[in-house]
């Protein structure tokens, strides 16, 4: 019986490493969604320069620098884009935040930009 009676301060010690062990999980479950909601507007973004490239198909010059512009004024940048017969292939990126960079160093997935291919065409 002596010894539970030099206990004080046992439980206080558990909760501060169950606070530590949920503040931990949070944060992690926080920058999952923060990169999630990155590859989502990438993924938006290229869709968006993908269609605006093919709703220029009868002046195919002005086809890469309109998806590059829309790329632009969503922030982020024009990769990569192909012109073919039925359609145009774009390429977008969009740089990830300096903290989002290190979460994705530590959980092994080393990445500076997330990239997204979207591809729009029209028929012959």
């Amino acid at each position: 019986m002596r010894y539970l009676k030099n206990q004080v301060g046992a439980v206080s010690v558990l909760v501060v490493a169950m606070a530590f062990t949920l503040l931990t999980l949070a944060s992690a479950i926080m920058m999952y969604g923060s990169v999630l909601q990155v590859h989502r507007l990438a993924g938006a973004v290229a869709d968006q320069a993908a269609l605006a490239a093919a709703n220029q198909y009868l002046d195919e010059p002005q086809m890469c620098p309109k998806a590059a512009a829309i790329a632009f004024l969503n922030q982020a940048r024009l990769t990569g884009c192909e012109i073919g017969p039925t359609g145009v292939k774009v390429e977008i990126s969009i740089a990830l935040s300096p903290i989002q960079q290190q979460w994705l160093n530590f959980v092994g997935n080393p990445s500076e930009s997330i990239k997204i291919s979207s591809r729009a065409g029209w028929s012959s």
